[in-house]
C-alpha cells in the first residue's frame, strides 16, 4: 500500500527539519528551503505512484508545477549525489 500524500509530506518536513507551522505559513513563498521541500515532496510522491494532478491538487497548484519540481530535484541529484541521501532518509 502506498503512503498517503500527508504521510509523504510529514516525512519530507521531518527530513528537512521544517516545522509544519512554518510550512503552512510559507507554502506560497519562494524561500529556498520551502522550494527544496516541495521538490523533495513531489519527487517522493511521484515515485510512490501518485499522479502529478493529485500532487498538484494537494499543493494547490496545477499538474505542471509538481512535474517541474520533481525534474528539478532529479537534476540536482545528478549534479550533487548527496541529494539521493535525502530521498533515502525520507
Amino acid at each position: 500500500m502506498k503512503p498517503s500524500l500527508n504521510e509523504i509530506l510529514r516525512a519530507t518536513l521531518e527530513t528537512l527539519n521544517i516545522d509544519s507551522e512554518d510550512w503552512e505559513k510559507n507554502i506560497r513563498s519562494r524561500k529556498g528551503y520551502i522550494i527544496r521541500a516541495k521538490e523533495l515532496f513531489c519527487t517522493l510522491a511521484a515515485e510512490e505512484g501518485h499522479s502529478y494532478v493529485k500532487i498538484g491538487l494537494f499543493l494547490g497548484v496545477g499538474h505542471s508545477t509538481p512535474l517541474h519540481h520533481a525534474k528539478t530535484f532529479k537534476a540536482y541529484c545528478e549534479l550533487y549525489p548527496t541529494c539521493y541521501d535525502l530521498i533515502k532518509s525520507a
